[in-house]
């Protein structure tokens, strides 16, 4: 949807908005729906609102530069910034906000918001007393060209008059606004704002915006649309929320830190390093028709650039996540064996190394790759949205993880991870076999049970794997994320 904001008066009011700024609020109205809403909704109350949250965006952004003079039918949004000035926390959200389309449309409505409920009703006339003061201008320089310029005395005049009177209904209304109130509403507000970008940020990290995507889309848009999908959806949220806490775990682990260092030139991918950069992208500098097209590239990470691959092997290998989906899983072992896979992937893609999840009930019911680097978070969201209630059988997702260790270059040598609350028949020939393969193709097996009594698992899965962990109660995890982090 394109928002036409040059529909709206956006003259600048108390702060002069440099032309990058006005370029990122123009596509930040394009592509954030409740920031369409708020301009739409103030203007209908204030003719000069849409200029108002322009200004703002543009300060929480990074390219707002105070005015010298402000006309007085606009002491309203003088008034809401120099309230923002006496908060130390708006100091605090314009650094987190700085460069960043996304998170400054995200505060400038949390803060916007605030502005518009505290502002007292607006005068019976609402127009705007600079479009009377155009047409008096207009008037006058009109009748100067004439002989008889006294006939438009009458007009000039009355329309003056108008002015005055409109001025005067503006200046009232900044009058009214409550000084105490609306700083009191703006400080919960800047609060609110840090509250919304903190879980935002941990939200969209969950799901693969926070380390590299190559070939994943990027931008606002993509932004905004995965964190209202988030937002309406409680499992996403708190499957997110436990997969932040599991990923910091695994950091804190081993760093989550690549173990060989980027030298060779490979193939290209999308980013903004502009020692990689393609001749291509570096020429758009050179090019004034260009230049916001390379920067708009460069803010989005999604310029052209070589992708530089290390001259040594990983120290850790690939991952295959089985994950049960019976119906015995739904409810919080759902929420943390998501969570763990969530957080599994992220600490390997931020290694380089291919995840792949093979999801079950009574038989294999999904497969998903992720090869290093290409996290798709849309549909990372659609994958872990759907379920898949049924019975639960081991031997068909380990003899889906073994096919791929033996057919897909990327996950030879897989570790493999079962997560069941279950327990299945195993018979005497595939546990055989299982075993044979392990120690023929060199993977190692860990099985997770998050229903075990006492915290002791079913023999079943002892037949089939190397490590077997049993949870009594999933919010004591220590023991399984002690040995799957250190994979």
């Amino acid at each position: 949807m394109h928002f036409d904001v040059a529909q709206f008066q956006t003259r600048d009011r108390v702060f002069l908005v440099d032309k990058w700024s006005s370029y990122q609020w123009g596509r930040a109205c394009d592509e954030a729906e409740d920031l369409r809403a708020l301009v739409e909704d103030g203007r209908r109350k204030l003719f000069s609102y849409p200029a108002f949250a322009k200004e703002l965006f543009a300060r929480l952004h990074g390219g707002a530069t105070p005015l010298d003079q402000v006309r007085p039918e606009d002491g309203w949004a003088e008034k809401a910034h120099r309230a923002l000035d006496d908060l130390p926390s708006f100091q605090q959200l314009r650094s987190r906000c700085l460069g960043d389309r996304f998170l400054a449309a995200l505060s400038t409505v949390e803060l916007g918001r605030k502005v518009l409920e505290s502002l007292p009703e607006p005068p019976e006339n609402t127009e705007d007393p600079e479009a009377v003061r155009e047409q008096v201008r207009g008037l006058l320089a009109f009748a100067s060209q004439k002989i008889d310029s006294g006939q438009f005395a009458p007009e000039v005049r009355e329309r003056q008059e108008t002015g005055r009177s409109l001025v005067a209904g503006w200046v009232e209304h900044g009058a009214r606004v409550d000084d105490s109130e609306l700083r009191s509403a703006l400080r919960a507000a800047v609060d609110h704002g840090h509250e919304a970008i903190d879980e935002v940020e941990q939200h969209l990290s969950a799901w693969g915006t926070g380390c590299s995507t190559t070939g994943a889309p990027t931008g606002l848009g993509l932004k905004a649309q995965l964190a209202r999908q988030i937002a309406q959806n409680p499992r996403l949220r708190q499957i997110a929320e436990q997969a932040g806490r599991l990923k910091r775990i695994a950091i804190q682990k081993h760093g989550a830190r690549p173990d060989r260092s980027p030298s060779e030139l490979t193939e290209i991918e999308m980013g903004s390093d502009l020692q990689r950069l393609l001749p291509v992208e570096l020429a758009k500098l050179c090019d004034a028709k260009r230049w916001l097209e390379f920067a708009r590239g460069y803010v989005e990470g999604a310029l052209l650039q070589y992708a530089l691959e290390g001259s040594e092997p990983l120290g850790r290998g690939p991952v295959v996540v089985c994950l049960d989906e019976s119906s015995s899983m739904e409810g919080p072992r759902e929420i943390w064996s998501k969570a763990l896979t969530l957080a599994l992937l992220q600490i390997a893609t931020l290694e380089h190394r291919w995840v792949r999840v093979v999801r079950f009930n009574g038989d294999v019911v999904r497969v998903d790759d992720w090869p290093p680097g290409h996290i798709d978070p849309l549909d990372l969201i659609e994958s872990m949205s759907t379920t898949y209630p049924g019975g639960t059988a081991f031997e068909p997702p380990l003899r889906s993880a073994l096919d791929a260790i033996q057919r897909e270059p990327g996950l030879a040598k897989a570790d493999v991870i079962l997560v069941t609350d279950g327990e299945a028949p195993v018979s005497e020939e595939f546990s055989a076999e299982w075993k044979r393969q392990r120690e023929q193709l060199g993977f190692t097996c860990y099985a997770v049970h998050v229903d075990a009594a006492g915290g002791v698992p079913p023999t079943s899965l002892r037949r089939i794997a190397d490590h077997v962990i049993g949870l009594s109660d999933v919010r004591s995890d220590g023991a399984a994320t002690d040995a799957l982090f250190a994979l």
